[in-house]
């Protein structure tokens, strides 16, 4: 049984029923996107959990436009990663992680510098941001590095799961407004080395641990809606090399400051 929970809204308290939750949630479109999805990552070796009991109680708020666009954009991510079996095995992991990043922008209708792909070796986390920085792309490998479900990271905003210091977010946003403001078709990440701490406890303290990952963010890229274009781009792409160096109670010890 999962029990009742308690959220605090001001000065009320509301009483969750959680077993009643989650059979919601495991008869809706979103947990069968999700489902798909974990199964086809752990075809690439990579086991992501589906829920959380933290992101459990949040998924009643979700509205129903709200749930459909998240499965809508599990289902897209779905198609792009899909793959045989003996092409996984035997094609090189960069060779793969590209075609399915070039699946992404061919969906989002978006352009990159094809030498951008020079910059890039297989160990390197992918992501693609489009307008207002709203992430639309993350290479698998990142759920090498990540401890959260598919409904943490969906329901939760970035600073509520993720903490880096101000002075990297800072030199973060420089960067982009360098490549963004100029148009660059390729650009040399000036951010130092960092810390990227997990910080939520998501309540599954069985399966979680949060970590402590170290970035060394790479290459950035604009992208454009048509390889002529001569507006300003909206969309970027960029790449990172990352390694869990802290994990679970290890991570106790460390702060961003």
């Amino acid at each position: 049984m999962l029990a009742q929970s308690e959220l605090n809204l001001g000065s009320n308290k509301i009483e969750l029923n959680l077993d009643e939750v989650l059979r919601e949630f495991k008869a809706s479109r979103l947990y069968s996107a999700f489902s798909a999805f974990a199964t086809e990552l752990k075809k690439h070796g990579y086991n992501v959990e589906i829920y959380s009991m933290k992101s459990l109680e949040l998924y009643p708020d979700l509205t129903e436009t709200r749930k459909n666009e998240l499965a809508e954009y599990y289902e897209n991510w779905l198609s792009w990663i899909q793959l045989g079996d003996i092409e996984i095995d035997r094609r090189p992991r960069r060779e793969i992680e590209i075609e399915f990043a070039k699946r992404s922008l061919n969906h989002f209708g978006l352009h990159l510098d094809e030498k951008f792909w020079l910059t890039y070796t297989d160990e390197q986390v992918i992501e693609i941001y489009g307008p207002e920085m709203i992430q639309l792309y993350r290479s698998l490998n990142f759920f090498k590095l990540c401890g959260y479900s598919l409904l943490d990271i969906s329901v939760f905003q970035w600073y509520v799961l993720w903490n880096r210091s101000k002075m990297i977010m800072e030199s973060i946003n420089s960067d982009v407004s360098e490549v963004m403001g100029n148009a660059l078709s390729s650009f040399k990440f000036r951010v130092p080395l960092h810390l990227l701490l997990e910080t939520l406890n998501t309540g599954d303290t069985i399966n979680f641990q949060p970590r402590a990952t170290e970035i060394n963010f790479q290459h950035i890229a604009c992208l454009k809606n048509s390889p002529m274009s001569s507006d300003a781009p909206s969309a970027f792409i960029c790449t990172s090399k990352a390694r869990t160096i802290a994990e679970g109670e290890e991570i106790e010890n460390i702060y961003i400051i």
